[in-house]
């Protein structure tokens, strides 16, 4: 498979282009918006060609594109991708609205393109080893589950995430969304409830909040709470899901690695639970993509997951500014 890169990112630098060389596939191109930026990326990651026009790129014998510019960004450029005829993998969110992310969604069906979002955390061994277990119902019915996402935004990432309310900055946007999917993957339903609360603690602009905390019940009665932040610079994060029968917690559980440990606690004790996949987990997204587009199976996580996880996302955020229980 042959790729085209959208928006010079980190992101794209440390994890994708590496998966996507992993699985034997060739980077063609890469665009931004900046000659120089475009030209100094190229050659640090070893990219034959790069360009400032995007129908350049999409002019191109690629197969696919990888979208990892910033959020408002998104929607004009999948909508190219797709109307170009590029399979698509869209970072989250996969857009700044719902009509757009539907847009787009139903522009790749119609296409029969493939159309895939960059969820990786519900592709960690660790986590599809837990969705198992409950599917099993190791659990007994599952109540309540709780992820602790407070971590230290990394230097190089302090840029238009604390700054640009335009491009999609703040905490809500970048990592609510990440836990909404991995709430929604873990618990197997949908949000019908949403309350949020946010601060900012003074890392960026203070309109722009680093720090929240949400409520969330699902469609099939598990209620949840997430933490998310930019500022903590210690912790450890987690995933705990509680049921009648057993509690499950997973330690290092909201991460770019496969490092998590999984713990279960039942009427025997107290145990770690062995997992026996420790598989990158971009490289695995990325070979379920490329099979996907060859008509075996779907992504690890699809456009209307990328659209739930908008939808969350957005709902904290009403919840925050109208200070209600938003119903969805």
């Amino acid at each position: 498979m042959r790729w085209g890169i959208i928006g010079a990112s980190d992101i794209a630098e440390t994890r994708v282009i590496p998966a996507i060389r992993q699985n034997l596939h060739q980077i063609a191109i890469v665009y931004s918006t900046s000659p120089e930026r475009a030209s100094d990326y190229a050659t640090k990651s070893n990219i034959p060609k790069f360009t400032t026009d995007l129908s350049e790129l999409l002019s191109t014998d690629i197969d696919a594109v990888y979208i990892s510019s910033t959020n408002e960004k998104h929607y004009v450029q999948a909508m190219a991708a797709i109307e170009s005829g590029k399979h698509l993998l869209c970072e989250k969110p996969i857009a700044m609205s719902l009509e757009e992310a539907k847009k787009m969604i139903e522009a790749a069906k119609a296409a029969n393109l493939v159309f895939a979002t960059n969820h990786h955390v519900r592709v960690a061994g660790s986590h599809q080893k837990v969705r198992s277990l409950i599917e099993k119902g190791v659990l007994g019915t599952v109540v309540s589950a709780r992820i602790n996402h407070a971590v230290a935004l990394p230097d190089r990432l302090k840029g238009w995430r604390l700054t640009d309310a335009s491009a999609g900055a703040g905490v809500v946007l970048d990592i609510v969304v990440h836990d909404v999917d991995t709430l929604r993957y873990i618990v197997g339903s949908n949000i019908s409830q949403v309350a949020g609360v946010t601060n900012s603690f003074g890392l960026g602009n203070e309109s722009i909040e680093d720090t929240a905390m949400v409520i969330y019940k699902f469609e099939n009665g598990v209620l949840a709470t997430s933490h998310e932040s930019f500022v903590v610079t210690q912790n450890v994060t987690s995933l705990e899901v509680h049921g009648t029968d057993a509690s499950i917690y997973i330690e290092n559980a909201m991460t770019q690695d496969p490092v998590a440990k999984v713990f279960i606690r039942d009427s025997s004790g107290y145990r770690e639970i062995e997992i026996e996949d420790r598989e990158n987990m971009y490289v695995k997204a990325v070979r379920q993509f490329a099979a996907s587009v060859d008509g075996l199976g779907t992504p690890f996580a699809s456009g209307d997951d990328g659209l739930r996880s908008l939808q969350g996302a957005l709902a904290v955020l009403e919840s925050v500014k109208t200070k209600k229980v938003i119903e969805l």
